[in-house]
């Protein structure tokens, strides 16, 4: 049965980051949210979301299966920067990245309300546009107590326009035997 009252179903007015506009973010919060059985299987393991003074969220999905030895270097880099930023006490070494990455998430989440970040943000850059803001590389996350992130030189600041109509045109026609349309 299709409920239409399923919450599922209301309308969801998000409150987009930042309004939309690239640049440094200043005095955000965090949250950080694991995967549930709920999720969709290929969801990120954990999510970490950065919130804006008007509650707009936007966050980074992290996963541990890594397609080359250099996305294994910049994960761990990456978890490095995050308990540098966090100003986190975990382990030096760990048995696996599932576990690395399980113990600075939990210990990130402790920190909730706690500590406050500053955030570049962009449309990606110019070898890899995106639709929507994310964080300036990973390096675009500061803790407010160490100052302001940088933008990258070749950062996109502004939302790059959308594809334009001269696609190919699509007719879709139905036929029943049943009614007349």
């Amino acid at each position: 049965m299709i409920n239409l009252n399923d919450k599922k179903y209301e309308d969801k007015s998000p409150k987009i980051f930042n309004g939309g506009r690239a640049g440094i973010v200043k005095d955000c919060d965090i949250r950080v949210e694991k995967k549930t059985k709920e999720d969709p299987e290929n969801s990120p393991l954990f999510k970490l979301y950065i919130i804006d003074s008007a509650d707009g969220e936007m966050n980074k999905g992290y996963y541990t299966n890594f397609k080359s030895e250099k996305a294994e270097e910049f994960f761990v880099r990456e978890m490095k920067h995050l308990i540098n930023v966090f100003r986190l006490k975990v382990p030096e070494a760990y048995d696996s990245y599932d576990e690395m990455l399980s113990t600075i998430m939990k210990a990130i989440k402790e920190k909730e309300g706690e500590v406050k970040v500053n955030v570049a943000v962009a449309y990606g850059t110019e070898a890899y546009p995106k639709r929507f803001l994310e964080l300036d590389g990973f390096w675009g996350l500061m803790n407010v107590e160490d100052g302001v992130p940088r933008l990258n030189p070749n950062a996109i600041l502004d939302r790059p326009a959308g594809d334009d109509e001269t696609g190919a045109k699509v007719s879709v026609s139905a036929s029943t035997d049943d009614e007349e349309w």
